[in-house]
């Protein structure tokens, strides 16, 4: 499945997953809970400005405690759990596409005077879901627990049928929450790490992006007095080309970039060496 069954669970990701459990029941069990820690217009009107970090810790319950809420608590508790302990800056990506879809939420709430109330989990798990996907390209997960399946195939099919039926259903509200959180999650793993998507059609713009990324990132602060050019600190300057060997390989680099590599090398040695 492309992760260690028997690797540990972060704590920070089981507090996440405790935390979620728990305010779910006492929001199903006091229904104006649900109005607090939702997002709603209505909710931000009112202050309650915490709306669009809360409300992706609750799972809805309209009719309190039923089996279908039951069902969809653990399914997107357990989900979080499979695809989110195996993924980086998992936290940034959990609140980030939260926060995210909740801006694309509310603005549609707030131009077409929307009165809907928003919850549930399903909102960042599509961040998360998109960026496993694009870390693990060749997983397979088992259908049904038994038929072996292309793991980005079953994701990108689950995404699409949830995104067709909020089509049709036009509840535009879930649909640009939905999709602004993909969107999210697929930014995030190109940008985080580097992966790329499988459309060959987007290949141009992600490595576009990834250029742009790293010529930012690369930007000095020192500059030659006598040159006005720019140069890398020594530390900076080889952090930068140990990262061009790893994705370009050692031809990469230029006759100029491996005498410094060279030079910065035995400063380090004399000055470890004793005197």
């Amino acid at each position: 499945m492309g992760y260690n069954p028997t690797s540990q669970t972060p704590k920070g990701l089981k507090l996440l997953l405790l935390s979620m459990g728990a305010l779910s029941l006492l929001s199903a069990l006091h229904y104006p809970l649900q109005g607090i820690l939702g997002l709603s217009w209505a909710g931000i009107k009112s202050f309650y400005l915490f709306q669009p970090l809360t409300y992706s810790l609750i799972e809805p319950a309209p009719f309190g405690i039923t089996f279908f809420f039951f069902f969809n608590l653990l399914i997107n508790l357990y989900l979080i759990w499979v695809f989110g302990r195996s993924l980086p800056s998992f936290f940034t990506l959990y609140f980030g596409s939260s926060v995210i879809a909740a801006l694309f939420a509310l603005g549609l709430m707030a131009l077409f005077n929307i009165p809907l109330f928003l919850a549930g989990s399903s909102t960042p798990l599509y961040a998360i879901l998109i960026a496993w996907m694009m870390k693990n390209p060749d997983a397979e997960l088992l259908f049904f627990f038994s038929v072996p399946f292309r793991a980005k195939w079953l994701i990108l099919a689950f995404l699409g049928l949830n995104l067709f039926f909020s089509l049709i259903a036009q509840d535009w509200i879930h649909f640009a929450a939905y999709s602004s959180s993909a969107l999210f999650g697929y930014l995030f793993a190109l940008l985080s790490f580097g992966s790329f998507s499988s459309l060959s059609l987007m290949r141009p713009f992600e490595r576009a992006l990834l250029r742009l990324k790293k010529k930012r990132s690369n930007q000095p602060k020192v500059y030659d007095i006598r040159t006005k050019e720019p140069v890398l600190e020594d530390e900076r300057f080889m952090d930068a080309m140990l990262s061009k060997i790893s994705s370009q390989g050692e031809q990469s680099l230029t006759p100029e970039e491996k005498k410094r590599m060279q030079a910065i090398s035995n400063r380090k040695v004399e000055k470890k060496s004793p005197r």
